[in-house]
């Protein structure tokens, strides 16, 4: 492994400040201690007053945590013998294994692209469908942003335990279908056998 530049530290640090903060928010507004409404309305990505709000400030503290994590990156290495994967920490993945994962990951994104069906304006139950596929997809893209972002890292320090713990998690709100469903994608894939989609 090719020793990290500042800039894919700082990466990295952002992406796991990011995931503490959505996971946290998440839990927050579950437990009933915030609502999230006012700020999602100024909370819809880049551009928007809050996001780039959060976003500097994510940037900020990892711009300070950098030069720490370089140092951490520094001492692994001397204590591995200048080989971040000989210590047996770091196991590597399987490539058919990476592509399974990769799979499951491209057909969440087909069913996140295919979008909620339309809203029939005189319908009222048309109107709470169409929100309820909304928050299924966010919940969704929580639960697979990570997947992404591992998948770049040809994941390295991926977990897969608890990638499967935040599936349950999120089939525990939508149904065990969407569990079962993205395991029976993966577990095909993985043996070989028809590429299923959700």
């Amino acid at each position: 492994m090719n020793k990290p530049t500042d800039e894919e530290i700082s990466n990295w640090l952002v992406a796991i400040i990011s995931d503490g903060f959505n996971r946290s928010m998440g839990a927050l507004e579950k437990a009933g201690a915030i609502d999230q409404t006012k700020m999602n309305k100024h909370y819809c990505g880049v551009g928007s007053k809050y996001y780039d709000l959060v976003t500097e400030q994510m940037a900020c503290t990892a711009q300070y945590a950098t030069q720490t994590a370089r140092q951490l990156f520094h001492s692994t290495a001397q204590a591995s013998g200048g080989n971040p994967n000989s210590s047996g920490n770091a196991k590597r993945m399987e490539p058919q294994r990476q592509e399974a994962y990769r799979h499951l990951l491209y057909t969440v994104l087909l069913r996140l692209r295919s979008g909620p069906r339309d809203v029939v304006w005189w319908n009222p139950a048309s109107w709470w469908r169409r929100a309820t596929e909304l928050q299924q997809s966010k919940e969704l893209a929580d639960s697979f942003h990570n997947l992404a972002l591992f998948s770049v890292w040809n994941f390295e320090g991926f977990e897969e335990a608890r990638f499967w713990q935040d599936i349950e998690r999120l089939g525990q709100v939508n149904g065990s279908k969407l569990v079962e469903r993205c395991r029976k994608i993966f577990d095909e894939y993985l043996a070989g056998r028809a590429a299923y989609t959700f």
